[in-house]
């Protein structure tokens, strides 16, 4: 089987689609090494060297179909008036795969596309980004053959909002590391080091954008410092630059500079011992579709408190301590509860582990192939 994957998050910033597309393709290609898997990516700016698309030696059944074009025109124009352009300049596929929630036009090959959110309004601007939520994506929802969703939230949400019909749809949901890392003392230290992490410290990982709410929680953070001597948050994970300042301005205003630690984006390396390190994992989105990094948390072995808020409550699934996402005293006794020692840590703990265990890439790889499978 010829597929092609539409993996234009390979190039954005650290985030859950990247994750999935990264994780998905590498199972995908271990696991039918008779397929051959392209990823294709179209746009206008020069392209980094193959190997900061892909990173490490690809498969042997993997190609890099990029391409250089006007993308958001060409993209405008397949979904205004219908043409088919992107598809003539792509060898032929038996399946195309919208792995970022948009399509182009297709008019020979099937097509599966994965929903991963929603796109609240409430948090974008500009044209651009109004255009991919309130066309491209609706429209691709209607094009697809074949549409996965990651959550039964994410597929209740589409099937109310959209006319999307139930028999098109597949829910898999996303993986967790395989196999699981196991940082050591060294690699702790030198994490420490590098990023100036304190001895104890809550761990958010995350695009920070409005929909993760990450100011409420520094406010919630500075509620409960006091009486947590030396404890610290580090947020962690690209930031957009609007929000980062709404961000800094909290810390300020809260007198945190000298307990909150903004990383900024890390390497994928090393995401793994900031689980590691960290003494619990708080993650208070309002706009979630899934949720990889509390999957991957528990997976660690570290307590996660995060909202009770669209898909969250689905992805703990009664593993985790849940808030509610805007009120700062419940974030703070979210996270406080998670960060006490005790019975209550050890449960959550074990459940944690537990709850981790169900979701592997593996499986995410051998349910996305089956659904290829319908459509070739």
């Amino acid at each position: 089987m010829r597929v092609t994957l539409e993996a234009s998050a390979l190039l954005g910033p650290p985030a859950g689609m990247r994750t999935y597309v990264l994780e998905l393709v590498r199972r995908l290609s271990a696991q039918n090494p008779e397929d051959l898997y392209r990823l294709y990516v179209g746009r206008w700016a020069p392209f980094p060297p193959a190997a900061e698309v892909w990173p490490g030696t690809p498969p042997p059944n993997l190609a890099l179909e990029l391409r250089r074009l006007p993308f958001a025109p060409v993209l405008r124009l397949e979904h205004t008036l219908g043409l088919n352009l992107q598809e003539r300049l792509l060898p032929r596929a038996d399946v195309f795969h919208g792995t970022a929630q948009f399509l182009p036009r297709l008019r020979k090959t099937p097509s599966v596309l994965t929903l991963h959110h929603w796109g609240d309004m409430t948090h974008q601007a500009g044209s651009w980004r109004r255009f991919y939520y309130d066309t491209a994506v609706k429209q691709s929802i209607r094009w697809a053959d074949r549409v996965i969703t990651v959550s039964n939230f994410t597929r209740d949400h589409f099937l109310e909002r959209t006319g999307l019909s139930p028999e098109r749809v597949r829910v898999v949901p996303h993986g967790v590391f395989d196999p699981l890392p196991s940082p050591g003392p060294d690699e702790l230290a030198a994490l420490r080091r590098r990023y100036g992490l304190p001895p104890r410290f809550a761990l958010c990982l995350s695009r920070l954008n409005p929909g993760k709410n990450v100011v409420r929680l520094v406010r919630a953070f500075s509620r409960l410092a006091p009486r947590h001597e030396g404890l610290g948050l580090a947020l962690v994970g690209h930031a957009d630059a609007g929000y980062l300042r709404e961000v800094r301005a909290a810390v300020a205003d809260c007198r945190m500079e000298a307990r909150v630690v903004l990383t900024g984006p890390v390497p994928d390396a090393e995401v793994p011992a900031f689980y590691a390190a960290c003494e619990a994992f708080v993650f208070p989105s309002t706009s979630e579709g899934f949720g990889i990094p509390v999957i991957e948390a528990m997976a660690m072995g570290r307590p996660v408190a995060a909202a009770n808020a669209t898909a969250l409550p689905e992805t703990v699934g009664g593993a985790g301590a849940l808030f509610d996402p805007l009120d700062e005293e419940a974030i703070a006794a979210g996270l406080e509860s998670v960060l006490e020692g005790g019975p209550r840590r050890a449960e959550l703990t074990a459940k944690g582990l537990a709850r981790a265990a169900q979701f592997t890439w593996a499986a995410a790889a051998r349910a996305t192939r089956a659904v290829y499978g319908e459509l070739a």
